[in-house]
């Protein structure tokens, strides 16, 4: 019986030894990979970040240059300075462009904006047909000075072939740095 023993000794004791290793070995490796696992769970949920990030940086870089044009159109909207010379002739300008007559205007400061842009509010008034109040107004709007009408006020004047003759007053803002 001790022939047929000894190779049941032998695995008995090849189990052992296996088992003591897998108890020494694996055990403390089992924690670093799961050390690891989470590192790279970690690292792939930065890395995706990552990437999100530089595709949105990726897409503001192509607009830079519009933004810069937007920038430069802002600069001329809002000019330095108050200029009240350049304010009259623009609105007489847009006024004749139109076809209605400015009669008066005056200027009116406001208290100075903490963010730059300083206003001036500007009580005008016009003689025209009312097709040329709209057509003023939608001068105003697209003028190449930003200009915020704050109010309109219209008084029916003489009849004429082509319509009433109207007095407008326009309450409006202008900008500037």
């Amino acid at each position: 019986m001790s022939k047929k023993s000894s190779p049941q000794l032998v695995t008995a004791g090849l189990l052992v030894i296996a088992v003591l290793v897998a108890a020494l070995i694996w055990k403390p490796m089992r924690a670093d990979v799961t050390a690891l696992s989470a590192d790279l769970t970690a690292q792939q949920t930065e890395l995706a970040t990552s990437q999100a990030e530089l595709a949105s940086l990726t897409g503001l870089e192509s607009k830079i240059p519009t933004a810069e044009v937007e920038r430069e159109k802002l600069l001329t909207l809002v000019p330095e300075g108050l200029n009240e010379d350049a304010l009259v002739k623009q609105l007489s300008a847009i006024a004749k462009t139109v076809g209605v007559s400015l009669t008066s205007m005056s200027f009116s400061l406001q208290n100075a904006q903490t963010d730059g842009a300083n206003t001036v509010t500007i009580s005008a008034n016009f003689i025209g047909y009312y097709n040329s109040l709209i057509s003023l107004l939608q001068a105003l709007e697209n003028s190449s000075r930003l200009f915020k009408v704050s109010s309109v006020g219209v008084q029916l004047g003489e009849v004429t072939e082509a319509g009433y003759l109207m007095t407008f007053n326009v309450s409006l803002e202008a900008y500037y740095q």
